[in-house]
């Protein structure tokens, strides 16, 4: 998984200065956040993508996304997605994650930044994710989340 940092213009059509960002492993952003949590009565917590940034030392400005491609050279639009904002649910040695996420397409520039091709409208999706870390330590590795139960009824 790859997840980075980088900058909008002030109209939001020039994703640029795009650098990684680390969620996961002992020192990642989760880890450091659920750490110092760690002494709230409530596994439960919640991380807005702008706490996130500040978290990890970023100057305003910055947004939060996870591409699934290689950056080295792309030469066809490519597909972002936003990082809105984590609910997560801290036990022992694991963290389940639901990671809110927005798309934004944007055509490679040649100079490491991307235009913006489309307008997504409100399109939102999540993801739920797990870590091997919680409140007593652990290797904050990703792993599968656990198996959600439910049902899709579907009508004529």
């Amino acid at each position: 998984m790859s997840f980075m940092i980088g900058s909008l213009t002030h109209d939001n059509t020039v994703l640029q200065g795009i650098r990684p960002l680390r969620l996961s492993g002992q020192q990642g952003m989760v880890a450091r956040y659920v750490k110092e949590q760690a002494d709230t009565a409530s596994p439960s917590w919640s991380l807005k993508a702008k706490d996130l940034l500040t978290l990890a030392g970023e100057e305003a400005g910055g947004e939060v996304f996870f591409c699934g491609f290689s950056l080295k050279a792309p030469s066809t639009p490519c597909t972002f997605y936003r990082l809105e904002e984590i609910h997560g649910s801290s036990q022992y040695f694991r963290s389940d994650l639901l990671l809110h996420f927005s798309p934004w397409t944007g055509e490679p520039l040649g100079d490491g930044s991307f235009r913006k091709t489309s307008e997504e409208k409100d399109c939102h999706f999540c993801e739920a994710l797990s870590l091997t870390g919680g409140t007593c330590g652990g290797l904050w590795q990703w792993t599968e989340a656990p198996l959600q139960m439910g049902a899709a009824i579907v009508g004529n």
